[in-house]
């Protein structure tokens, strides 16, 4: 699929907003069920929070030469993964099955939107 690198910032801004959710809302209130610590839910819901912001804002205010910006957004999803899966490596005798699930899938889901930014960049789709 060619997405257009301002479309990037939409699904971008929506997903970190899910993520800002289930983090901040759902999870803490089925927290034995996952496992990882409420203070450590609510700092990576605080992260994506701010992914969102920065994304809504991109997609609101760049109007062109968006290639850096999606660079940045898709690094900092990347390094957003890598803290995750050190937290759970951290907290790995806390976690349960379906924490490791459901931040096994968050990261899936988000590096994968990171390889499709990171190639709307080198293809400079930008309309």
């Amino acid at each position: 699929m060619n997405y257009t690198q301002k479309h990037l910032f939409l699904l971008d801004a929506i997903g970190a907003l899910v993520t800002t959710v289930l983090l901040g809302a759902v999870l803490p209130i089925l927290q034995p069920c996952v496992g990882m610590p409420i203070v450590i839910l609510y700092l990576l819901s605080a992260i994506a929070a701010a992914f969102f912001l920065y994304s809504g804002a991109c997609y609101l205010l760049i109007k062109s030469s968006r290639g850096t910006y999606l660079r940045m957004i898709a690094l900092a999803n990347i390094v957003y993964c890598f803290l995750t899966f050190s937290l759970v490596i951290y907290y790995w005798e806390l976690m349960t099955a379906f924490g490791l699930v459901y931040f096994s899938m968050e990261a899936l889901i988000i590096l994968y939107l990171a390889r499709i930014e990171l190639g709307a960049v080198n293809r400079k789709v930008e309309f």
